[in-house]
């Protein structure tokens, strides 16, 4: 199990990777600011994405609280 912070919000997720036999290109935002957390492209792929601790919400901005 690996983690992850958000550099925008603080957000604390885990996740784990997998490994297919094929390419995937994508990306994981984060649940309370939308900020890109992880991106890849290739056979290696991050999964189980898990919310561990909240955002802390700046200024009028609607993290997660």
């Amino acid at each position: 199990m690996k983690k992850l912070t958000c550099s925008i919000c603080g957000a604390i997720y885990s996740y784990e990777e997998e490994h297919l036999i094929y390419r995937d290109k994508d990306e994981k935002n984060c649940e309370c600011c939308g900020n890109t957390l992880i991106s890849w492209n290739g056979s290696k792929i991050p999964t189980h994405f898990k919310l561990i601790k909240d955002g802390v919400k700046k200024s009028n901005d609607s993290f997660c609280e």
